[in-house]
């Protein structure tokens, strides 16, 4: 990982390695991180295609992070094919619903308050891929897939329309 200001963003998604004032931190390994993104980002060529909104609230050991407890509400996922860092989005879908995402993250031993937790609440563990399932929801004609010839729909990188929701407009 490695950060960026703001006025770098269009500049690190354009291809180009930040200089040294749009640095979050001096620390050589940030700037490697970055380096790698930008590698990587060529090599793929990835664009900008999707913004993810949530409302995040999380808790950690006050002593160290050994325990995480997250809880994602109001999932948005909106077409974005820009750089556009903004809060706001005009037409969403919402790939969970009303469902909040509770993530319980711990390293080293499963604390027992986790296992009371989900036996509790009856939680069940699923995958909530935000990007993926928002993709899913907006469904892959907006971002002109085209199954090359031979494809079989189950090679798609994800299934269209298999979990599509409403699109929501704000006005």
């Amino acid at each position: 990982r490695g950060g960026v200001r703001r006025v770098a963003v269009p500049w690190l998604l354009a291809g180009q390695l930040p200089e040294p004032d749009h640095l979050l931190s001096d620390l050589p390994k940030h700037f490697f991180a970055l380096q790698r993104f930008s590698q990587l980002m060529l090599d793929l060529r990835a664009r900008p295609k999707v913004h993810v909104s949530y409302l995040r609230e999380a808790w950690m050991n006050h002593d160290d992070n050994s325990v995480r407890v997250t809880m994602d509400r109001d999932v948005r996922v909106a077409y974005e094919p820009t750089a556009r860092l903004a809060t706001g989005m005009d037409h969403f879908v919402r790939p969970f619903g009303q469902e909040v995402i509770l993530e319980l993250k711990f390293t080293g031993r499963f604390p027992n308050w986790f296992r009371d937790l989900v036996q509790g609440f009856g939680l069940v563990r699923r995958s909530a891929a935000k990007y993926v399932d928002g993709v899913e929801a907006i469904g892959l004609s907006v971002f002109n897939y085209r199954p090359a010839a031979g494809d079989r729909p189950e090679d798609a990188p994800v299934a269209a329309g298999r979990r599509s929701r409403e699109l929501i407009a704000m006005p």
